[in-house]
């Protein structure tokens, strides 16, 4: 029992997003990991837009 709560605990923070969150999971909001992963699309995005020109 205890075995299974926890491993629910853990999918709640780390693998289930929260609309609240901006659909992030807690771990991510908490991390700040949504904004590393906007930072990589931006250079992602510049890079296309100088190959593109």
């Amino acid at each position: 029992m205890k075995r299974g709560l926890a491993d629910w605990i853990n999918f709640y923070n780390t693998g289930r997003p929260h609309s609240s969150l901006g659909d992030r999971t807690p771990y991510e909001a908490y991390n700040g990991l949504e904004i590393q992963i906007w930072k990589e699309n931006d250079k992602m995005t510049e890079s296309f837009h100088l190959i593109s020109v």
